[in-house]
């Protein structure tokens, strides 16, 4: 359908970032347009809007395609004092979550308007089950 296309033709440039999806693309381009219609949903974050906190569970990762976002460590993390990172465009986050269960490290708040591609861990296995 054409909102399927649309769909594959707007995700699939943000996931060939990673280099597993590239190869997987090369390998079965059919299995990656499925997982761009299936698996990832695109995400709006408004300004000071909170994406996640320390501790909670991770449900998947996300590929920030615009805007800037605030990242601060959990003082109790591994690096055992806070810190804060820009976050911007291009950059995958906690993608752990797509092969682990993953507690998000710290806070992720968004100091602009953003947008994200989440790519949802719980679909992703079911997709790759059928496989």
């Amino acid at each position: 359908s054409l909102r399927s296309e649309l769909l594959y033709e707007m995700r699939i440039p943000h996931l060939l970032t990673h280099s597993l999806f590239s190869i997987w693309s090369d390998l079965d381009e059919k299995e990656v347009a499925t997982i761009c219609w299936e698996v990832v949903d695109n995400i709006f974050v408004s300004q000071q809007e909170e994406l996640f906190a320390p501790r909670a569970e991770a449900r998947g990762a996300y590929i920030c395609t615009s805007g800037l976002l605030k990242y601060t460590t959990w003082p109790e993390s591994d690096s055992g004092h806070e810190m804060v990172r820009d976050v911007r465009a291009g950059t995958w986050i906690a993608e752990a979550a797509l092969w682990s269960h993953w507690p998000h490290q710290g806070h992720m708040e968004a100091a602009t308007a953003t947008q994200l591609l989440h790519i949802d861990a719980g679909i992703l296995y079911e997709v790759l089950k059928k496989c």
